[in-house]
């Protein structure tokens, strides 16, 4: 009894320096002191070091520490329709609206090469990439699309089968199938540039994903219905309905395990991958416009219409989201590396990089870190009950 309550008066300590270090602002070496001092003591004592208060005061000190620290990492040329990476997480693969599709350098954000779509001068109305950014969709004003191998640098003829404009597409995990969904009400499975199916729906289709499986395609549409649509059979089953409020995204899991929803009144609904609900998250009123959800890494992602990054723990899901609001543009497009980053692109042409792991931030901040915690300072935050220590051994 006695150790387990000194390991919750060292997670209480651990939440109090999180907020000091937010309010120590005349002394920036302080203050990432008590932020790295706050990390440690979080994960020595079994807390939840994805904690939002405790990622605030570690990601807010190091861009203070930091003066090269900038979320901004590419420049694109054009604006970006579309963001993925590669199976190993080795490169960024960037669509933009003029039809080119580039390859960046996920460490040094270089550019490594550019392809441009053949087939096709007009601008893209919209553009999809797979999982790993091998396969790219361009959709157009005239309501068709073209289906590119980027690898192999191969292009479909012209697709035509929607009557209004494609507003989402999902690929396969064996990248046989693809499929779109459009202001037409229809959503159309493809396979060797030939339409296998077509499936009306009664409003316009705003969101599409496909299982693992390839059997199963999670449907939103513009009056707040979440279907899953079975493939093989083209039975259709209604699993939810968040109207008036429209479906604005919806994905599958990495994995496949879990589906989400995000509506336009902030609502998220999320579900297992046979539809059974798991949970609605409410954390944000406003348009919840893209998700990404990694059973990996744990997280559920989401970017809402006020520019606001919302970071859910998957394992987890009673605790609270971390919120990151360091984004001053519009977001057109959203990514998660391999190693828990999300990358956003937005309406300047340029994608953003933000790092989920306090891990990483503390590792990072700690290396700016200059001094060690002065006696009275140790005295002042920590308590003179507590042995003093330095967080830097190898300064005086």
């Amino acid at each position: 009894a006695q150790s387990e309550a000194n390991r919750l008066r060292q997670l209480a300590l651990s939440q109090a320096l999180a907020f000091q270090s937010l309010q120590a602002t005349n002394d920036k070496q302080l203050a990432a002191l008590l932020a790295c001092e706050s990390y440690l003591l979080s994960e020595a004592n079994g807390g939840n070091t994805q904690d939002p208060e405790l990622y605030s005061a570690l990601y807010e000190n190091l861009k203070k520490m930091d003066t090269g620290f900038q979320p901004i990492i590419i420049q694109a040329r054009k604006e970006v329709k579309t963001i993925a990476f590669d199976n190993e997480g080795k490169s960024i693969a960037v669509l933009c609206i003029d039809g080119s599709l580039s390859r960046y350098s996920s460490t040094e954000y270089s550019l490594q090469k550019t392809l441009q779509i053949p087939g096709n001068n007009m601008m893209l109305n919209t553009g999809y990439l797979c999982q790993h950014g091998k396969l790219a969709i361009a959709a157009y004003e005239d309501h068709s699309i073209l289906f590119y191998d980027s690898e192999k640098q191969i292009v479909s003829p012209r697709l035509t089968g929607h009557r209004g404009l494609v507003r989402d597409a999902a690929f396969s995990h064996d990248e046989s199938l693809f499929a779109t969904g459009g202001r037409d009400s229809t959503v159309i499975v493809w396979s060797q540039n030939a339409a296998l199916q077509k499936y009306p729906f009664e409003t316009r289709i705003k969101s599409l994903g496909m299982s693992n499986d390839k059997n199963t395609l999670a449907v939103g549409t513009e009056d707040g219905k979440m279907y899953l649509q079975h493939i093989p059979s083209s039975s259709k089953k209604l699993i939810g309905n968040n109207g008036p409020a429209r479906i604005q995204s919806g994905t599958y899991s990495t994995n496949g395990n879990f589906l989400g929803f995000g509506s336009s009144d902030g609502k998220i609904h999320l579900y297992n991958h046979k539809g059974d609900l798991v949970k609605i998250l409410t954390d944000n009123t406003n348009s919840v416009d893209f998700i990404a959800i990694d059973e990996t890494l744990n997280v559920l992602v989401s970017v809402s219409g006020n520019r606001s990054i919302y970071v859910y723990n998957l394992a987890n899901l009673a605790l609270k989201p971390i919120v990151i609001k360091d984004i001053n543009r519009q977001v057109l497009a959203l990514t998660l590396s391999p190693d828990g980053k999300v990358f956003v692109a937005c309406a300047d042409n340029a994608i953003r990089q933000f790092d989920l792991k306090t891990e990483h931030l503390s590792t990072l901040l700690l290396n700016e870190i200059t001094r060690n915690f002065t006696t009275e300072e140790w005295n002042t935050y920590i308590g003179s009950n507590e042995p003093y220590k330095k967080l830097k051994p190898e300064l005086q």
